[in-house]
């Protein structure tokens, strides 16, 4: 099999995504070229969108998968969402974070080329080049491709649209990234966005991918924002340091004025997946917020999610970590430089701490520049502190020793997976103009294996090798050691191959 490849095509000239996703699976990439192509097309697909997209299909929506590519196809792939809607609606955050965020994208956008409009894919605050430059995206293009490409996709995110509306019949919602603003009233004031560009740090277009709800547990923890939950507005995100959090005053003028039934967003991981929110009511019975995150385990042990519109009801998909691949461990590391990548980790959020605190104290022997200067200066020391943190962040993925060989899923049986069909849960909503009967059904996936195996073929790799790769891999915690010892049983054994040999064919690692 081999590593790089043409992007797959089927007879009739479609990109197979089918194809894509097994070459994906055994850790292959595509033609640099290929893809180079791919995001031009993709691109002036684009271009043609409008920055509020109207869709009057059954959907599916997607949130955050943060180069989580397993989660991608797991919940792409599941059976239960087959037949039951004609679009799909991705929310932003395809990248950083994760070790896979160009298989995301490249998958992404084959099947917006394929189907442009049943594929909407909504920007996110990590589509930008201040976050990707120090949250791992870059790195990863410069390692798998090169800087030529990072800039192609770059500019490929200042095309994305920002807004999906969805009309259905129980009613009419709006999809964004991250929230509503205090700049607008009217969702037609979204349109006069030119969103062509790196997003602000304050602002309408800001707002739409940086802001977020306000959180239940904060009306637990304070009985003050409890007893006033529906006087709340906005209030400053000191957690983003940009944008706004929203409050229930603020989001029930929102969807009372353009008629919107709920807001449905990305942006926070949750616990299970997908979160709703009440905004500390305890009166109301239909969320007037959903939040769907998409890469499990992305913090402990968070479920991922995904949300079903239709003409009838809400359908919820909760799912745990996929079982074909360790989405964090796609390719197996040198143990002693895997110790050095965490160093260099620590030392990248000393260096943006310490430069945080200076351009803090700038900030305070100049309390009179106008709004405006503080706007570029802030704009400038950001910029600064992404480009500091970069050097670290490239330099901790040049560390990386892919191992020579490929990782794919292994056959399961069919009680590897236990459906739980959690009982249905029915609801109102009291707003005018709306159904009051809303079905919200929940469907969540229960996998009791994570196995992971060398895709070579076993006789190639002499058994005490093999074994002992194979159970390094499943622990997701290889030993050195254990290999040496392993090697020097072999050489005891006097087998006919060398120990640089077998670091170099099997191993990957360096003397």
């Amino acid at each position: 099999m081999n590593y790089i490849i043409s992007l797959p095509k089927t007879p009739a000239g479609l990109y197979d995504t089918e194809a894509l996703q097994r070459h994906f699976m055994h850790g292959g990439i595509i033609e640099e070229e290929d893809v180079s192509r791919l995001i031009e097309e993709s691109e002036s697909y684009f271009g043609l969108e409008e920055n509020v997209i109207h869709v009057y299909d059954n959907v599916l929506i997607f949130g955050d998968y943060h180069g989580q590519y397993f989660d991608l196809i797991t919940q792409m792939n599941d059976p239960f969402w087959e037949g039951r809607y004609s679009t799909s609606i991705y929310l932003g955050d395809y990248v950083d974070r994760g070790t896979m965020s160009c298989e995301v994208l490249i998958t992404l956008l084959s099947m917006k080329v394929n189907n442009p409009s049943h594929v909407i894919m909504l920007r996110g605050n990590h589509e930008s080049r201040n976050m990707t430059r120090s949250m791992g995206f870059m790195a990863e293009c410069k390692m798998k491709y090169s800087l030529t490409l990072y800039y192609q996709f770059c500019s490929l995110f200042d095309s994305l649209p920002l807004v999906c509306v969805v009309h259905r019949d129980i009613g009419d919602f709006f999809c964004c990234h991250g929230g509503i603003s205090p700049d607008m009233t009217t969702i037609n004031q979204i349109n006069s966005i030119d969103r062509f560009h790196e997003p602000p740090l304050e602002g309408l277009f800001c707002d739409l991918l940086w802001g977020d709800p306000i959180s239940e547990k904060r009306f637990e923890e304070q009985p003050g924002f409890k007893k006033h939950y529906d006087t709340i507005t906005f209030l400053p995100n000191n957690e983003r340091n940009c944008s706004y959090y929203f409050g229930y005053k603020a989001i029930n003028e929102f969807l009372q004025t353009n008629n919107i039934t709920a807001v449905i967003r990305g942006h926070q991981c949750n616990s299970e997946g997908v979160e709703m929110h009440f905004f500390g009511s305890d009166e109301l019975e239909f969320p007037l917020c959903f939040t769907v995150f998409s890469a499990s385990l992305y913090s402990l042990n968070n479920k991922s999610g995904s949300l079903l519109l239709s003409n009838e009801k809400i359908d919820i998909g909760k799912y745990n970590q996929p079982d074909c691949l360790s989405q964090y461990n796609p390719i197996l590391p040198n143990p002693i430089l895997f110790s050095v990548i965490k160093v260099m980790e620590s030392i990248e959020d000393i260096m943006y701490q310490l430069i945080s605190f200076v351009f803090n104290e700038e900030d305070d022997e100049h309390e009179e520049i106008s709004k405006v200067q503080v706007s570029q200066v802030q704009i400038q020391q950001e910029n600064f502190k992404n480009e500091a943190c970069s050097y670290f962040s490239s330099t901790e993925k040049e560390l990386i020793t892919p191992l020579n060989s490929y990782l794919s899923q292994k056959n399961r049986n069919d009680e590897d997976i236990i459906v739980i069909e959690i009982p249905e849960v029915k609801t109102s909503i009291s707003r005018k103009g709306k159904i009051n009967n809303v079905l919200i059904t929940f469907k969540e996936n229960i996998q009791k294996k994570n196995s992971l195996f060398l895709s070579f073929d076993q006789s190639e790799v002499h058994p005490l090798i093999y074994n002992n790769l194979h159970a390094s891999i499943a622990t997701q915690e290889p030993s050195l050691y254990e290999t040496n010892e392993t090697i020097k049983r072999i050489r005891q054994e006097s087998l006919p191959v060398s120990i640089e040999e077998i670091r170099k064919k099997y191993l990957g690692l360096n003397k």
